[in-house]
């Protein structure tokens, strides 16, 4: 402010390109008590006070150490409940319209990263394009060919493709990772409205009939207090 005017820069950044591709989410050596934060770090993030890290950890967690990786940024969807969906990004945050993918190379090296600093599960809440979610498709397929093992989170935005359900049990045979869905609300009218990629309340059984076929585990999602 300038006394009681507004003045605007015009300056703006968007961390993209070789700047956002170049980020560590692995330099550990940079924290005090990393070791921590590696045993500790489970879902859901969520922690008792009244208990030890412990108890916390066999009590309210999957009982292993659970990695976020960053496999993209933005959204192209604008759910009413998010603040930060595509809208609100494009307005007051980096500007970005719409999503970027990490190059796989580089999502395939935090991977190996995350296991050798002693994590064990990796966990994704970035599905852009879930109609077809070909990026994820071939993510699966060079995990598998470079004998990469681990476990996997994957938080859904709409309803997974056939080719994906296919590919996620190839990679992830053992049974302990986990598919999350997300309905938000159970009336069909109101999911529409309110979700990006909304779907039927049929379609979503279906969807999850197909899952259970498959020996996949689900976590299932709703939101309190949709506008």
């Amino acid at each position: 402010k300038d006394g009681a005017e507004v003045r605007t820069s015009g300056i703006s950044y968007t961390g993209l390109g070789k700047a956002f591709e170049d980020l560590s989410y692995t330099r550990y050596s940079l924290l005090r008590n990393s070791r921590f934060y590696v045993r500790y770090s489970g879902v859901p993030f969520f922690f008792a006070k009244r208990f030890s890290p412990e108890q916390n950890f066999r009590h309210f967690t999957l009982r292993s150490p659970v990695f976020p990786l960053l496999v993209g940024r933005g959204c192209p969807f604008t759910c009413t409940w998010c603040g930060g969906s595509q809208g609100s990004q494009r307005r007051f945050v980096s500007g970005l319209n719409g999503f970027v993918y990490l190059p796989q190379d580089r999502v395939v090296r935090t991977v190996r990263e995350a296991l050798a600093l002693g994590y064990e599960r990796m966990h994704t809440a970035m599905d852009p394009e879930p109609v077809e979610q070909e990026y994820f498709v071939e993510l699966w397929r060079r995990i598998r060919s470079e004998k990469i093992h681990t476990r996997w989170i994957f938080e859904c935005n709409g309803l997974p493709s056939e080719r994906f359900l296919n590919e996620f049990k190839k990679t992830f045979p053992d049974g302990d990772s986990v598919i999350a869905l997300s309905p938000e609300c159970g009336n069909q009218a109101l999911r529409r409205r309110h979700k990006g990629p909304g779907f039927s309340t049929a379609a979503f059984f279906e969807k999850m009939d197909r899952i259970d076929s498959l020996g996949i585990p689900t976590e299932i999602f709703f939101t309190y207090g949709l506008p």
